[in-house]
């Protein structure tokens, strides 16, 4: 089954900005907030470099797990390398000495030169 739901993160009533409420995307949000605090603090002369140092870490390790939820590939990707697999172990199990490298360049009758 596959399911693929599209739509605007806007409320309709209010027009309001919607959030994404996921736990790992939730931990992506409170990490770039940190990122970004430290960094004004850092440029008002604060000493947190080791702190913002941390935080840029924090902030791509969770932008890293984010972005394996968000991005799914769509229906025409999942189909096309299940086509390209099926004809790959067809070729492997079906169509053996039509594909294999070494009886490629096999032949009954030697070649008269």
């Amino acid at each position: 089954v596959y399911l693929s739901y599209q739509g605007d993160l806007v409320d309709l009533e209010t027009g309001d900005l919607l959030v994404l409420d996921h736990p790992i995307i939730n931990e992506y949000y409170k990490a770039a907030l940190k990122e970004r605090i430290f960094e004004n603090l850092y440029y008002a002369g604060e000493e947190v470099k080791q702190k913002l140092d941390y935080a840029k870490q924090q902030h791509d390790h969770f932008k890293i797990k984010a972005l394996g939820i968000v991005n799914m590939p769509n229906f025409q990707d999942l189909y096309t390398t299940w086509v390209l697999n099926r004809k790959q172990q067809y070729n492997r199990y079906y169509n053996y000495w039509h594909t294999n490298v070494f009886h490629q360049n096999f032949h009954l009758v030697p070649e008269v030169r």
